[in-house]
């Protein structure tokens, strides 16, 4: 089994549609992912969203940047999360 495989496997799943009933007005989604690598996060979960609903899905890849203090010689990465909420 190869590394997307294997990506693919452990993401079954791992994600849930909570509340389709609140996309049917949404033609166009934004999956924004900080790392893309495999593609599989972003698959999964396109296709959990267009089993419910028919739209337009553009993955974005935002990466956290990396920031550097005058104490540490190694970045620190700041990660922002939200959550959707109707």
């Amino acid at each position: 089994m190869n590394s997307a495989d294997a990506r693919k496997s452990n993401l079954r799943g791992a994600f849930a549609l909570s509340n389709a009933e609140a996309l049917k007005d949404i033609s166009h989604i934004a999956l924004v992912d900080g790392v893309v690598t495999t593609m599989a996060t972003c698959e999964v979960i396109s296709k959990l969203i267009r089993a419910q609903l028919d739209c337009h899905i553009d993955v974005w890849c935002l990466p956290a940047p990396a920031v550097r203090t005058e104490r540490q010689e190694k970045p620190v990465f700041y990660r922002a999360e939200t959550t959707y909420r109707p």
